[in-house]
């Protein structure tokens, strides 16, 4: 089962985007860290890793971004969970 990440309704602009986006992706993530411990990692080898990635991913993206097909280029590049 694929859990879809929901789009924005506000704008990028609007006070709340953070915290939208954090609800939109907290799902997913929790499912990844699932999968992550299922196959037999601990939770704070996953939870660590996870992070990490996610800061490299980060740095990497603000080296060489990526830009979408018309759009701005997000300093998280990863693929739909």
């Amino acid at each position: 089962m694929t859990t879809l990440i929901t789009s924005p309704r506000k704008p990028m602009s609007d006070a709340s985007a953070q915290s939208d986006c954090e609800n939109a992706v907290a799902r997913p993530v929790c499912e990844l860290i699932d999968k992550i411990t299922q196959a037999g990692w601990a939770p704070e080898i996953a939870y660590a890793a996870v992070k990490r990635v996610l800061e490299d991913q980060t740095h990497a993206c603000a080296k060489h971004p990526r830009p979408a097909e018309g759009r701005k280029p997000s300093p998280f590049p990863l693929a739909p969970f």
